[in-house]
């Protein structure tokens, strides 16, 4: 379950993937690769959602604590790519208002300013 994100650098933009649910047992999963990544100084994070079946409450949680950490470090936190189920939890949830979600994972990355190599 540790490698349940893929990290991908693209430019100045870390991208995190994964296939998970994000929920109660994988939820500190991603607090602790999100903290390990700002101690890397890599606080412009894409969180892609294009494979991720289902998210609920604990990790709409780990999601804004997730942000809190990389603010904190002049970081930034956007979504790629959530299905129907996903999108429609952020949305009750209001974390839609919290988070720039986008639907295409480049829109994503070029919302960071900023070379993309």
């Amino acid at each position: 379950m540790e490698e349940m994100f893929e990290i991908e650098r693209r430019g100045h933009v870390t991208v995190l993937s994964t296939s998970e649910s994000l929920k109660a047992n994988t939820a500190p999963i991603l607090r602790n690769a999100v903290k390990k990544l700002c101690c890397e100084y890599r606080t412009n994070l894409v969180i892609d959602m294009r494979k991720m079946p289902s998210i609920d409450s604990a990790g709409c949680g780990a999601l804004v604590s997730s942000l809190r950490g990389v603010r904190i470090s002049d970081g930034e936190i956007k979504i790629a790519g959530p299905n129907e189920r996903v999108l429609d939890t952020l949305k009750l949830t209001k974390l839609d208002r919290v988070f720039e979600i986008y639907q295409d994972l480049d829109e994503a990355i070029k919302s960071f300013s900023g070379p993309l190599m």
